[in-house]
């Protein structure tokens, strides 16, 4: 699993599902410049795409192609004060070029394998993705985001969202 390495001011945020999209997440960016890509397989089923600043490593979007399966514990975190703002990422794996100004990376796209969990009860969206215990919570209106200690992604949790 990519590693968070610090978070970014959160401007505004979407969030969308449709009957082929379970849900997708945007954030506002000013950088029109092509995002990385992380995609990610569930162990037990589901696929999904996170696009990351390439300039910044802040998150941008994050797209539920096949929903995972649900969990047995599909509860949220432990609950938690939640400070404002996104993840930035480690873009290290995207092999970050020799260019003079770093703007190019090696690969345009990155692929892991977690364990993936997915509910969507009561308006109330968790996409979970590991069982590592979460300690740190970001929010960004009504999307939280949960983060291990070691810097992982967590949990991601979406309250009341309004196309669902």
């Amino acid at each position: 699993m990519i590693k968070t390495i610090g978070t970014a001011a959160c401007t505004a945020v979407a969030v969308e599902s449709d009957p082929y999209i379970p849900l997708t997440i945007s954030w506002s960016s000013e950088n029109k410049r092509q995002p990385l890509y992380w995609r990610i397989t569930g162990k037990a089923g589901g696929e999904l795409e996170i696009k990351v600043d390439a300039q910044s490593g802040a998150i941008r979007e994050l797209v539920i192609i096949e929903a995972p399966p649900k969990a047995i514990d599909a509860g949220a975190p432990d609950s938690r004060e939640a400070e404002a703002g996104i993840p930035v990422f480690n873009r290290s794996p995207w092999g970050i070029s020799t260019n003079p100004d770093y703007s190019e990376f090696k690969a345009g796209v990155v692929t892991s394998t977690e364990d993936l969990s997915f509910s969507m009860e009561n308006g109330t969206v968790k996409l979970a993705f590991s069982t590592k215990r979460a300690v740190r919570a970001l929010v960004c209106d009504n999307v939280q985001i949960y983060l291990a200690g070691d810097g992982s992604l967590s949990a991601v949790i979406v309250q009341s969202p309004s196309a669902t």
